[in-house]
């Protein structure tokens, strides 16, 4: 199988272009998967930062109680919560998927039909068919999971560089 050719890849990506909204849903819900772990981990550490200033002494045992009170209700939040972005990013990403794929098929057929009858005499039907549904099938998981994680990743990426930019400083 030969990788894919950058004009082969535009041309697929231009199918992509009138389910923006469902594949920008899918990468945005999708995001909040990989932040929630992020963000509970930087509460833990904000409790943490609350005990060690009570043990200094700068900050008194009842505002501790609140702050940490109120970390926990964050983390506890977001945690509950979470299953829901995960289930709108499998629909949004499936419907975005299935929509280019129905796309693909259309076009495919059409331009099938437009074929000469002695294109059809010359090549087998089983073969054809067979190459058309197992290249459009080979094309879903391209669009379900390495073009919406990809995106995801980045997305990731900026979140995390944009935090660390701001809390240095830059």
């Amino acid at each position: 199988m030969s990788p894919i050719k950058s004009r082969t890849l535009f041309r697929l990506l231009k199918y992509t272009r009138p389910y923006l909204w469902d594949f920008t849903g899918a990468v945005i819900t999708g995001l909040y998967k990989f932040i929630t772990p992020v963000a509970v981990i930087w509460l833990f550490g904000q409790t943490v930062d609350v005990l060690h200033a009570v043990e200094a002494k700068k900050l008194g045992a009842s505002e501790a109680f609140q702050k940490i009170l109120w970390y926990f209700a964050i983390g506890a939040g977001l945690s509950v919560v979470s299953p829901l972005p995960v289930y709108w990013r499998s629909l949004w990403g499936a419907r975005a998927v299935l929509n280019v794929i129905k796309d693909l098929r259309c076009d495919l057929y059409a331009h099938l039909h437009k074929l000469s009858h002695s294109f059809f005499d010359n090549q087998r039907s089983g073969a054809l068919t067979s190459r058309v549904m197992g290249d459009v099938e080979a094309i879903q998981p391209f669009l379900g999971q390495v073009l919406i994680v990809t995106w995801m990743n980045v997305g990731l990426i900026v979140v995390i560089l944009g935090y660390f930019f701001t809390k240095a400083g830059c």
